[in-house]
């Protein structure tokens, strides 16, 4: 079996770091906080974000992402993981099963969350915004790893981002609505 995770706020809880590293960086360049704009566009490309809150062309978005991603990595002891993501990504190895992430933070943000818990050698792939072209909700990064992999049992998220991805790419998907726990029971009877 292969499933895909999304990462912030199915696997950790980097929400609030990324919406205060946002305000900070946007308050700095001159543009309004928007935080709570930021908090409404959970799921979305951090580029897209930008771009949508400031209305800066691509040369500056990459600017104001780059100063974003050095404070957002600053901040990086302030992410937990939620609850049973640990156990459940051991439990999916031990059973042979190949997992993959799909998140729409930057290359440096995941490899530094991943590699923070211990889980970046348990990824058989990760994608991330770095890696496509189209963003979520866009499939690419579904067609990626199916590419890469095989046939992609389950994806798994927390947004309506990951869900429109995942039916985008004729994926079967659970939105988490809470804690990873329960999820290794539902996957052992499937």
């Amino acid at each position: 079996m292969l499933i895909v995770f999304d990462m912030d706020g199915t696997l950790v809880e980097s929400s609030e770091l990324h919406a205060i590293t946002f305000a900070q960086v946007f308050r700095e360049n001159g543009f309004p906080e928007g935080i709570e704009q930021v908090r409404n566009m959970k799921g979305h490309s951090e580029l897209f974000i930008i771009r949508e809150i400031t209305g800066v062309g691509p040369d500056r978005a990459k600017e104001i992402l780059d100063t974003k991603v050095k404070l957002f990595l600053k901040g990086l002891a302030k992410i937990k993981e939620l609850p049973g993501a640990t156990q459940l990504l051991t439990e999916l190895k031990n059973q042979d099963h190949k997992i993959a992430l799909a998140t729409s933070s930057t290359r440096r943000e995941a490899n530094a969350i991943l590699k923070q818990f211990g889980w970046y050698d348990m990824f058989d792939a990760i994608f991330t915004m770095d890696d496509v072209i189209e963003q979520k909700p866009k499939p690419e990064m579904l067609h990626k790893i199916a590419n890469q992999l095989g046939k992609i049992s389950w994806m798994i998220g927390d947004s309506p981002r990951d869900r429109e991805m995942a039916e985008a790419a004729g994926v079967p998907v659970l939105i988490l609505k809470s804690e990873l726990n329960q999820l290794l029971d539902f996957l052992d009877r499937i």
